[in-house]
């Protein structure tokens, strides 16, 4: 099964025969560092993944004095895998699950960590986002950043930043109601702990099994 990062890289090959070190240096010229993280040891890993499951054969290429390089053309196989990850629902039934909220669902339910340490994993957190948000540059670099990217990079690269900021609002948010109500109040005053007795507690699977009965967009 190709992961998102294999999909990219399938892609690169398919435009032409390559090599690891120009796959890399495409990445950086399309800006596609701003929206996924490979590193060079892991675009060699995904080479060799692909040549293995037959989406790619490869050769020895050596240019003048260079030491010789593996250059990498996509086969019929590829092409074929390729198209039909582009044209699946795989990819496209992304949740907005991010593993901070696995943290903060365990502070709330544990209370293993004092008032003070749950608030400041919450405060670190929203620092964490801040950061990503200034490295994204201020608004005259971010109206720079827009014309200097392709459309469809720019339009990535702006669902990111609203992305971050919607975040940063809600952990404000969040703060603010933990400082008014206190961590214990915030954590568990919500719930009660047990199904309403109007409610079976079965309901949520009925739930999961409608959501499963969705059918993939055409």
């Amino acid at each position: 099964m190709l992961t998102p990062r294999d999909l990219l890289i399938l892609g690169f090959v398919s435009r032409r025969p390559t090599y690891g070190h120009e796959i890399k240096q495409r990445i950086l010229t399309t800006h596609a560092e701003e929206w996924v993280k490979v590193s060079q040891p892991h675009i060699y890993y995904v080479l060799e993944k692909l040549q293995k499951a037959g989406y790619l054969s490869s050769k020895e290429e050596r240019v003048g004095n260079t030491p010789p390089r593996t250059v990498y053309t996509i086969t019929e196989k590829g092409r074929g895998a390729l198209k039909t990850m582009l044209t699946s629902d795989k990819f496209l039934y992304e949740n907005y699950c991010f593993d901070f909220y696995v943290v903060l669902a365990t502070l709330g339910f544990t209370m293993q960590l004092s008032e003070e340490e749950s608030l400041s994993i919450v405060k670190r957190r929203k620092k964490i986002v801040e950061r990503f948000i200034a490295s994204m540059g201020n608004s005259q670099e971010i109206r720079e950043a827009r014309d200097y990217y392709g459309p469809i990079a720019r339009a990535i690269y702006e669902h990111r930043l609203k992305t971050l900021r919607n975040e940063q609002k809600w952990l404000e948010t969040m703060i603010s109601d933990i400082h008014k109500s206190g961590w214990e109040a915030f954590a568990k005053g919500s719930g009660s702990g047990h199904w309403p007795s109007s409610q079976k507690k079965d309901a949520p699977s009925k739930k999961a099994g409608a959501q499963q009965e969705l059918t993939p967009v055409n």
